[in-house]
C-alpha cells in the first residue's frame, strides 16, 4: 500500500503541474474514488494505470518531438493491467500510422521514430510471451466465449460497471437512463472535435468489456479505469470547443456532476475502510496464534481464501487437502485448486494424519458443498467438534470469512495405524 501511495502521489503532482484544467477542477478530479482511495490504499497494479495515462497526456501534445518518452508511457500502461491493453493499442496505432504515413521527418527523426518502433513491438511481444498460457494454467479463470454475446451477460456487465463508479445511485433506472443519454451526447461532441481520440476511447471500453464478458468479473478498480479513461480524453482533447456556450456549460455541468458523483463513492469506500473490517483473515488469524497449539495443523477447503490468514499467523502449517500438501501461498493449477466436499476432505485428513496430532479444519463461509455430507451431519458423527472460532461477516466487505473446528480421529485412524 505504501508504494500505490507513492506512486499515486507523484501522478497527483502531475495532474496539478501539468494537466490543462482550473485549479479547482484539479482537485475536485484528485478527490475521485479511484484516484483518492482505490489506487492509492490498495496494494495491486492500478496504480500504474493513472500514472501512466497522466504521462502519456503530458506528451501527446509534443509526442513528435519526443517520441520516445511517449512510447515507454505508452508500454508502461500496457504493462500496467491487460484490461488496458485496448486502449494501449489503439494509442499505438494511431501515434505509428501518423508518424510513418502522415508526417514529414529528417533523418534524425526517423531513426528515432525506428527505435520508438522496435521497442514497442518488442514490448508488447514480451508481454504476449508472459501472458500467453496463463488463461490455461489459473484453474479459476474460466473463458467463456459464448458470453460475448450473451445480452443478459452484456447487461449485468453495464450493470456493475455503473455500480463500481457510482455505488448506489446507479441502482435508479432513470439515473442509469439519464446517465446513458449524456454520455452518448459527450461522445458525439468529441468525435466531432476530435474522432480518433473517441476511437481510441471507444475501442478502450470494448476490450474491457471483453474481459469482464469472457474472462472475470468487474470490481471496483478495474470498472473505475473507464473513468479514468474518460478524464485522459479529457485531458488530450482540451482545446478550443466547437459547440455553442449553452450546451458548452450543459456539459461541463454533466462533467463535474460524475465527478462529484465519483467522490461521493470514494468517501463511501473510505467509510467502509474505516468503519469496517477488510475481511475476517487477521481477526481469524488472532484467534489461531492465541488458541492454538504450537503443532496444529489447519486443513482448509479454500486454499485461495485461506491464504489470506497465513501472513498473520505464528509458524502454524496449512495443508492443502486438494493437492495434499502444506502451502504458504496458493498455486493456480488444478490440483491445488479443487473444490472438495467436507466428507473427501475428511477422508484425505485421515490418510494423512493420526490422532496424536492437533488438526483443525479452516471453512470458508462461501465454500459450496456439492455432493457430499454435510458439516452438521460430520459434526453430528463425532468427527469435527462444536464450531471453534466463527467470523462476523457483518464487520467484513470481502467474503474472507472462516468458521475453525477441531477434527477429532480416534486412535485407529491416520498414517501410523499400519505401523
Amino acid at each position: 500500500s505504501i508504494i500505490s501511495c507513492m506512486i499515486m502521489s507523484i501522478t497527483a503532482w502531475l495532474v496539478l503541474k501539468k494537466s490543462p484544467f482550473k485549479k479547482s477542477t484539479q482537485i475536485l478530479l484528485l478527490l475521485t474514488a479511484p484516484i483518492i482511495y482505490l489506487c492509492p490504499s490498495i496494494a495491486r497494479s492500478y496504480c500504474l494505470i493513472p500514472l501512466a495515462l497522466a504521462l502519456i497526456a503530458i506528451f501527446y501534445k509534443d509526442r513528435r518531438q519526443k517520441k520516445l518518452q511517449y512510447v515507454l508511457s505508452i508500454l508502461l500502461l500496457a504493462y500496467s493491467h491487460v484490461i488496458m491493453l485496448g486502449i494501449a493499442g489503439m494509442l499505438y496505432l494511431f501515434y505509428f500510422v501518423e508518424e510513418i504515413f502522415y508526417t514529414r521527418k529528417e533523418k534524425k527523426e526517423t531513426k528515432t521514430l525506428i527505435i520508438g518502433l522496435a521497442i514497442a513491438v518488442m514490448g508488447l511481444v514480451f508481454l504476449a510471451i508472459l501472458l500467453l498460457g496463463s488463461v490455461g494454467i489459473n484453474d479459476t479463470v474460466n473463458c467463456k466465449w459464448e458470453n460475448i454475446f450473451n445480452i443478459n451477460r452484456i447487461k449485468q456487465v453495464i450493470y456493475d460497471i455503473y455500480s463500481s463508479m457510482f455505488g448506489y445511485i446507479s441502482y435508479s433506472v432513470g439515473f442509469r437512463i439519464v446517465f446513458t443519454i449524456f454520455i452518448v451526447i459527450l461522445t458525439i461532441v468529441e468525435y466531432k472535435k476530435k474522432p480518433e481520440n473517441i476511437l481510441i476511447a471507444v475501442v478502450g471500453i470494448l476490450w474491457q468489456m471483453f474481459i469482464y464478458l469472457s474472462i472475470w468479473g468487474i470490481s471496483s478498480q478495474k470498472g473505475n479505469t473507464i473513468l479514468l479513461i474518460g478524464i485522459f480524453i479529457a485531458w488530450i482533447g482540451k482545446e478550443k470547443e466547437i459547440v455553442s456556450i449553452k450546451l458548452q456549460k450543459i456539459l461541463e455541468f454533466g462533467c463535474i456532476m460524475i465527478i462529484v458523483l465519483s467522490i461521493m463513492q470514494g468517501i463511501t469506500l473510505i467509510d467502509f475502510e474505516i468503519n469496517k473490517q477488510y475481511s475476517a483473515s487477521q481477526e481469524a488469524a488472532q484467534y489461531i496464534n492465541k488458541n492454538l497449539e504450537d503443532d496444529a495443523i489447519i486443513v482448509c477447503t479454500d486454499g485461495p481464501l485461506a491464504s489470506a490468514i497465513i501472513p498473520y499467523t505464528d509458524n502454524i502449517k496449512f495443508w492443502n487437502p486438494s493437492s495434499e500438501q502444506y502451502f504458504t501461498f496458493m498455486k493456480w493449477d488444478e490440483m491445488s485448486n479443487r473444490r472438495l466436499s467436507i466428507e473427501k476432505i475428511i477422508e484425505k485428513v485421515k490418510e494423512n494424519f493420526n490422532a496424536k496430532q492437533n488438526i483443525y479444519l479452516l471453512n470458508c463461509h462461501n465454500q459450496k458443498i456439492e455432493n457430499g455430507t454435510s458439516i452438521e451431519e460430520i459434526q453430528s458423527e463425532g468427527i469435527i467438534s462444536e464450531t471453534l472460532y466463527k467470523s462476523n461477516k457483518d464487520k467484513c466487505l470481502k467474503e474472507e470469512i472462516y468458521d475453525i473446528y477441531k477434527i477429532i480421529l480416534n486412535e485407529y485412524e491416520g498414517e501410523n495405524y499400519e505401523n
